[in-house]
């Protein structure tokens, strides 16, 4: 702040810059501030009102204000800081509080408003101190926008009915209420709940109420004091440099180390050790991690401070218990990739470790009678299913005849091996052995690769013909059905590849091309012109035959819906039953 007498002017320069902001056309505010105001401790008042109709009618209260004005010797108006009179401090209490503005001029006349509202809960504390300065310094807040300007009268109004003097004086306990409220006056809920960048309300003040059968009653004033610190934390484990990335969470009397939500280190202030807690894992890769980091908290050419101050090393006996974890991850981490499970895999907890230690088991000393596969398969060769936690399903190929005779069903070289599985059921047609597996099933097996499905879907590797048709195109809508339920865009790029590929080798188009057409618009695609007026053309043959069901479906596809409506109410109960069952149906 500048040195210098603060000039009648500068006062003026502010009551006018104040006033320009809480003056539009549209505005819901109708500031009276008089320049030059002899007043004591107020300058005048900001009518507020619930809409820019400024009538009685629509009078929501009258906000009391203080301007004033201060030159800088910077062009910096990014924060402000103003001391305020304790005697005038005591009139605010008195009267119920006051929005405080202050206008900031630099050297080039550049103007920037700040405010501080001033209420009751806060004011308290700090006249009823039994030290008294002269005056008392308050952190103040910038408002560059008529819209956050409204936002803080309203707020002032909501804030100061819930502290009048007489509930103030009553001088409320947080133990005579169970529930509470936490306000923060100057900052809205987005603000607030955007704990990535908590910085923001470092320094705010909050309102603390009681809150009971609908009703508020103050009780504390506070000021956020504490910060947290993002960023990265490099870590050499093995030989190789591993980024972690992590917050801390600095109050007065304690530091609590967030490493990516894998571990929480706290460390109070006046305890020599810290406390170390692993959080509930669901990925392998999560555990591994956590398990590396803390080996490597033994590591004395890597230290690890907290703040200031150098991390203890863990005991003997967690360092001993983290070195054999890491060699059961390891075995694990083989395991998965042989059986084509990923490290990344979310399951329900960490207790899913357990479950594949036991199949490691069981895999290593060849006990897979205990796997209760069916024994047709146990002496040959098959496709077979494991729950192995939580209802998750494992789907893996058996031959009896190999070293290793548990393999991943979605390696390529297995699926292709197996291709011929439905050859009996489907004249001697070649099959995908994935198409033998529910769609709900396959793509939530803990082991799923859809590359690998597509893949198999090709027309290298299947037969697509008039016999397949049916098989094939039925299961293209219970992907479209099941996406309808899950969103899963998985569901449609394996129903466009089995429809396209039909369309290439039957003759039958009509089904096919439309059911392909509402899997485009389920993706968001637009159809062409050329598919548009092929289902013209296929409209215009169904009425020709009088397949009403079959033109119901191609008004929906052409958004006809006025249409399709006539359409369905002229169908009968079995073909208003059998178009129920179709996903077009949604369209309609």
């Amino acid at each position: 702040m500048n040195d210098n007498y603060i000039t009648p002017n500068i006062e003026n320069v502010a009551v006018i810059t104040v006033t320009e902001l809480a003056t539009s056309l549209y505005s819901n505010l109708d500031p009276k501030i008089n320049k030059g105001d002899k007043g004591i401790s107020f300058d005048g008042a900001i009518d507020v009102y619930n809409s820019s109709n400024i009538i009685k009618a629509n009078f929501k209260g009258s906000v009391p204000v203080q301007v004033k004005g201060d030159t800088i010797k910077t062009e910096q108006l990014s924060k402000c800081s103003y001391p305020i009179d304790m005697a005038d401090l005591d009139i605010y209490y008195a009267q119920g509080g006051v929005l405080y503005f202050v206008v900031l001029i630099t050297p080039s006349e550049e103007k920037r408003i700040f405010y501080k509202m001033l209420l009751p809960l806060e004011l308290k504390e700090v006249v009823n101190r039994k030290s008294r300065k002269k005056t008392r310094n308050f952190k103040f807040n910038s408002v560059d926008t008529l819209q956050h300007l409204t936002n803080i009268c309203h707020r002032f109004l909501e804030e100061s009915k819930k502290q009048s003097l007489a509930l103030i004086e009553h001088k409320y306990t947080m133990e005579e209420f169970k529930d509470f409220k936490l306000i923060f006056p100057d900052l809205n809920v987005e603000e607030i709940t955007r704990f990535n960048n908590f910085k923001n309300i470092i320094g705010s003040s909050a309102f603390i109420y009681g809150e009971e059968k609908g009703r508020v009653y103050p009780i504390d004033s506070i000021t956020v004091s504490s910060v947290i610190e993002e960023g990265v934390l490099q870590r050499n484990i093995d030989n190789e440099s591993i980024n972690y990335t992590y917050s801390i969470t600095r109050s007065s009397s304690e530091t609590i180390i967030n490493i990516e939500d894998l571990i929480l280190i706290s460390c109070k202030d006046n305890r020599k050790r810290s406390n170390i807690k692993l959080n509930d894992l669901t990925t392998l890769y999560e555990i591994k991690r956590s398990r590396q980091f803390l080996a490597s908290l033994s590591d004395t050419k890597q230290p690890f401070y907290i703040g200031e101050k150098l991390f203890e090393k863990p005991s003997k006996r967690i360092q001993e218990d983290v070195e054999n974890q890491l060699k059961t991850i390891s075995y694990l981490e083989k395991l998965f990739t042989r059986l084509g499970i990923s490290l990344n895999y979310k399951f329900k907890n960490e207790a899913f470790a357990d479950k594949f230690l036991a199949l490691l088991f069981i895999i290593n000393n060849e006990r897979y009678e205990l796997l209760q596969i069916p024994t047709e398969i146990i002496k040959s060769s098959g496709l077979i299913s494991l729950n192995v936690f939580d209802n998750s399903k494992l789907y893996l190929y058996y031959d009896s005849m190999q070293k290793e005779k548990l393999t991943n069903i979605f390696f390529a070289d297995i699926s292709n091996k197996i291709l011929m599985g439905l050859k009996d059921k489907l004249n001697d047609t070649k099959m995908s052995v994935f198409l033998s597996i529910p769609i709900q099933e396959l793509v939530n097996c803990i082991n799923y690769n859809q590359t690998i499905v597509i893949r198999s879907l090709s027309t290298s590797q299947m037969t697509y013909n008039h016999f397949t048709f049916e098989y094939l195109n039925n299961y293209a809508l219970d992907c479209l059905k099941l996406f309808d339920e899950t969103g899963d865009k998985r569901l449609l790029e394996i129903a466009s590849t089995l429809l396209s590929n039909i369309l290439l080798f039957n003759d039958e188009r009509s089904i096919a091309f439309i059911n392909l057409c509402q899997t485009k618009i389920r993706k968001g695609d637009c159809l062409s012109e050329e598919e548009l007026n092929e289902i013209i053309v296929i409209k215009k043959e169904a009425i020709k035959t009088s397949d009403t069901l079959l033109e119901l479906c191609t008004n929906l596809i052409l958004n006809n819906k006025s249409e399709a409506q006539v359409n369905f109410e002229s169908l009968d109960l079995e073909q208003k039953e059998k178009f129920s069952a179709f996903p077009i149906r949604k369209f309609l």
